[in-house]
């Protein structure tokens, strides 16, 4: 019995150590690239959406005028995440609305 307790604190001791180490190793690492091609790179993470992306989130914002960018986004992967495997972002939601206001109000006018 004696020996099940010891091997078990030494293992804890053990485990807590080794994530104490690896705590501190993160904490010695820079936070900014320091490669010198990312500075040059205009390489983006993911292609632009498709136009008609654009133009589904500005129908749905002139339809929908009382809601905000995540009902907007929520909307949206529902109607198309699955059938056409196409999703937006509560923050992309936002940037179109913000860029397109007067395209939003005359559709809402039409």
């Amino acid at each position: 019995m004696d020996l099940l307790l010891l091997c078990c604190v030494t293992l804890g001791l053990a485990l807590l150590l080794h994530r104490y180490s690896s705590m501190a190793q993160k904490a010695k690492r820079p936070h900014q690239r320091t490669s010198s091609s990312s500075t040059t790179s205009t390489h983006r993470f993911h292609p632009p959406k498709p136009p008609w992306v654009r133009d589904e989130v500005l129908r749905l914002k002139a339809l929908m005028m009382h809601n905000g960018c995540r009902k907007i986004a929520l909307t949206f992967n529902h109607m198309f995440g699955q059938r056409r495997y196409m999703t937006v972002s509560k923050s992309y939601v936002a940037d179109v609305v913000r860029n397109n206001q007067e395209e939003i109000l005359r559709r809402r006018n039409d």
